[in-house]
């Protein structure tokens, strides 16, 4: 067995003490395809299992774990089963939302599954809206989590989106998409939900490097190693104002209020 592969749950819960996450805490895991595939190489076949269980022990009973299990479901012209409809975020992911006590929002193209204290405000935000201020992802900004991102592309973060459309900035656009739900019990009824999408004809026009090297100026950034794959942790709030100031020139608008387990 290889270093690599001896990384113990006590190696991974330092890990994330070191980055400031303690037991009580809200966080908001994101995986893309490339860490999900160096979690193979970390943990062997309980790669999933074992990063998941080091979280939720070090959370404990008062903490908070989210995971994006992302389906896109309407924009495929596919059914969105709450209970049944894989997770398109990784097998980290997948494993997580099959989990007993793990609950699921019901947004057919941007649901997140959660478990623990605030379980219960993301599995009932709005699932009209993918990024409005009343979805997830205007949650996790009121309740101020720590998103951690493990490997993943910087450029990948879907909070960035509802940076974006608080903003208004314009090389996105609303587009609406329609399909039918599934509940756990097998009823179905139709759907509608807004969703802020890339501009034909304008190039993206959000800074990655310029916010990451602004969030790692102001120590609002950071940042550990797992193995060979880098953990970046970083504050709702922070992540916002910093992608507030990267989308636009700075504004009085407000910030918003998001209103947590409105459906």
């Amino acid at each position: 067995m290889t270093q690599n592969r001896s990384l113990s749950s006590a190696a991974i819960a330092s890990s994330l003490s070191g980055l400031g996450i303690e037991p009580g805490d809200l966080v908001y895991l994101q995986l893309d395809d490339c860490s999900n595939a160096q979690l193979q190489s970390l943990f062997g076949s309980s790669r999933c299992e074992r990063l998941i269980d080091a979280i939720c022990d070090l959370l404990g009973e008062e903490g908070t774990l989210v995971m994006p299990t992302f389906t896109y479901s309407f924009s495929r012209g596919e059914i969105f089963d709450l209970q049944c409809s894989a997770s398109a975020m990784g097998p980290a992911s997948e494993a997580f939302r099959c989990r007993p006590e793990v609950r699921r929002s019901a947004n057919p193209m941007f649901s997140v599954a959660a478990r623990g204290r605030h379980a219960a405000a993301f599995a009932e935000a709005d699932a009209d809206d993918c990024f409005g201020v009343d979805t997830a992802f205007g949650v996790l900004h009121a309740l101020n989590g720590t998103i951690l991102n493990l490997g993943a592309n910087f450029s990948r973060l879907a909070f960035i989106h509802y940076v974006e459309q608080t903003a208004e900035v314009d090389y996105r656009v609303f587009r609406q998409f329609s399909g039918i739900v599934e509940e756990a019990d097998g009823t179905q009824w139709p759907a509608e939900v807004r969703s802020f999408v890339r501009h034909p004809r304008r190039p993206d026009g959000f800074n990655y490097p310029r916010l990451r090297g602004w969030l790692s100026e102001k120590a609002m950034l950071a940042t550990a190693k797992m193995g060979q794959m880098e953990l970046l942790a970083i504050k709702a709030h922070d992540l916002f104002t910093g992608g507030d100031g990267t989308v636009a020139p700075a504004s009085s608008r407000a910030t918003p209020t998001p209103s947590p387990g409105k459906r």
